[in-house]
């Protein structure tokens, strides 16, 4: 209970002086302050993975153009499949970059699930779940939305809704 009244002080604070609660830093990428727990109103941790296709992709290079949707799913869920349309059309129009990180599932699995679900957004594999571990995901699915600065300004189970508001 102490530690939240902390957080909320030191909220109070830096919004009184229009400090943001997560700073951009000049020039980072996820680096030291993305060593920390990734949650609300932190900032995103960076990592490499690769696509279907063997391709590594670093993610740090994806945030800062636009706000991003990072999705953590697997082709087993059910609540995945159901949003995929809905993420297809946000991926389509452009409002933000959108990844989804299979967890534990092999290439193969996931090259299937993409040609039968439609899925139509970039799609990375965490093999080990070592990605999914810190970000600390409870069970799948995971929305996180990530905005230009870097920051974490959603993290839930549950799809934001409305979304729209993250589109700025």
């Amino acid at each position: 209970m102490k530690r939240l009244w902390i957080a909320i002080g030191i909220l109070a604070v830096t919004s009184a002086y229009g400090v943001p609660a997560c700073p951009a830093l000049e020039g980072e990428r996820g680096g030291a302050a993305s060593q920390a727990r990734p949650e609300e109103g932190g900032r995103f941790v960076d990592f490499t993975l690769r696509d279907p296709d063997g391709v590594p992709v670093s993610f740090g290079n994806l945030v800062g153009k636009k706000p991003v949707l990072l999705l953590f799913w697997a082709a087993w869920c059910p609540l995945c499949k159901e949003e995929i349309p809905r993420i297809n059309e946000i991926h389509r129009r452009g409002d933000m970059q959108v990844v989804a990180v299979n967890v534990k599932e092999s290439p193969k699995k996931v090259k299937g699930a993409i040609r039968s679900l439609g899925i139509r957004y970039p799609v990375l594999i965490d093999p080990d779940g070592d990605v999914a571990g810190r970000y600390k995901v409870p069970g799948i699915p995971v929305c996180i939305v990530i905005d230009k600065s870097g920051c974490i300004v959603y993290q839930s189970n549950a799809f934001p809704d409305p979304i729209e508001k993250f589109f700025r």
